[in-house]
């Protein structure tokens, strides 16, 4: 639903800059002759700024793989297998299942019963894999594949309050 709100939202707003353009490249009367204009400014506007407008635009279409949205999330690990669901406390976590299998594709549906926390899950090295936004009210979906079995921790990484530093709470791999 907000991607597609995104994308409506990027269409209106790339229709706009085209209309917009379109208007300043007609009111312009006429356009000097390209003699008058330097010879190699000329070569390098189109040696580089069309290069570099069509790469821009490849890269673009490429990083939306690398964009964590759910939909691309469910591409990139396939369809979630297991689902558990998340609610946030101050100052607990409350999880549906504390045993995930290793090597599965798993929905966090994440929500919060009070104020709005950072749901972030470390590894057993300590390193962030991932995070999503805790929300009263609101249930963010999040998927994740656990390769390597081991103990995982939750850290809330929104200040929610004075005991906000003991807001943890760990899953097993396996």
């Amino acid at each position: 639903m907000i991607l597609h709100s995104v994308l409506i939202l990027l269409l209106v707003i790339g229709a706009i800059w085209a209309i917009i353009w379109f208007a300043v490249i007609t009111s312009v009367p006429h356009v000097q002759d390209e003699s008058i204009v330097d010879k190699s400014t000329a070569r390098l506007r189109r040696r580089v700024v069309l290069p570099f407008i069509v790469i821009l635009i490849i890269g673009l279409a490429f990083s939306f793989y690398w964009m964590p949205y759910p939909n691309n999330r469910a591409w990139a690990f396939g369809a979630p297998e297991v689902t558990v669901d998340v609610m946030a406390a101050q100052w607990s976590w409350t999880l549906s299942q504390d045993t995930i299998p290793v090597g599965t594709s798993v929905e966090f549906a994440v929500t919060s019963k009070d104020v709005n926390h950072g749901f972030a899950i470390y590894s057993p090295a300590g390193e962030i894999l991932t995070q999503v936004q805790a929300m009263p009210g609101y249930t963010n979906r999040l998927i994740y594949k656990f390769d390597t079995p081991g103990e995982y921790i939750i850290r809330c990484l929104e200040y929610c309050g004075v005991a906000h530093d003991v807001m943890v709470k760990a899953f097993t791999v396996e």
